[in-house]
């Protein structure tokens, strides 16, 4: 079976794996790849997704008629060095293959190198469950002005996401060594249903955040589902023609 990524979609296949974990447990499907990311201190999930039809190309088999998923293992940073050198003025791919009677290797080209990687024991490696939430809110938001308060802040350790019942905007605010930053972010869809009060805040680490959001460009919209202060942020988002949808744990508000 095999699969082959046009240069920005294996690039960022990449990215949004290696800032989740350096080990991916990848699978095969009928409708695509799919690979889902625990970062090593629990804090995030990041379920990433390939559909076969954005792919240049994509064949799937199986040994057995029934078998719907073939899964491998890989170090993600070994993957990535065979993106390195993949640039858009050369319309590089990447071809990624792998031999159902040979488990033990996956082979990559690209640039007209070809390598041999010996894939981790799969049987090994930790399945991740999907979190359900019980969302109080949701909003679709530009990742523009996010990155733009994410930079501002730079390695202030937590920020707060705040949503009001009576005003249809969400505020990102944070304390800084210089003082309080604040980014008030309207226009956008927003929805609150909440019997807790008019008003919800969550924390969340900024370095987890950031991570999660990064494989994203400037007219990336990011749709959010919240619930309350203990619940984990759900956020949704294409980037690329990669599809991503991540959960990530609040902090206790103080």
């Amino acid at each position: 079976m095999k699969a082959e990524l046009g240069v920005k979609l294996a690039k960022a296949f990449v990215k949004a794996m290696e800032n989740t974990n350096d080990m991916a447990l990848i699978f095969f499907e009928e409708g695509g790849l799919r690979t889902k990311l625990m970062d090593s201190n629990g804090y995030r999930l990041v379920d990433i997704r390939i559909r076969a039809e954005d792919m240049i190309s994509y064949d799937f088999e199986s040994l057995e008629e029934n078998d719907k998923t073939v899964e491998f293992g890989i170090i993600v940073s070994h993957l990535k060095d065979m993106t390195k050198a993949m640039t858009v003025k050369e319309k590089d791919t990447l071809l990624i293959e792998y031999d159902l009677k040979d488990p033990t290797w996956l082979s990559l080209t690209s640039c007209g190198v070809n390598r041999k990687l010996r894939l981790l024991k799969s049987s090994m490696m930790k399945r991740h469950k999907t979190p359900t939430i019980d969302s109080l809110w949701s909003a679709k938001l530009p990742y523009k002005p996010i990155k733009s308060f994410l930079t501002s802040i730079g390695k202030t350790e937590v920020f707060s996401i705040i949503v009001n019942q009576e005003q249809p905007h969400l505020i990102l605010k944070a304390t800084t060594d210089e003082g309080h930053m604040e980014t008030e972010i309207n226009d956008i869809d927003f929805h609150l249903e909440t019997s807790e009060g008019s008003q919800i805040e969550i924390l969340l680490g900024t370095e987890n955040f950031a991570n999660t959001v990064s494989t994203s460009g400037a007219s990336t919209k990011l749709s959010f589902l919240g619930g309350n202060a203990s619940t984990p942020l759900e956020i949704e988002w294409d980037f690329e023609k990669l599809r991503l949808h991540s959960w990530i744990a609040t902090r206790q508000v103080k």
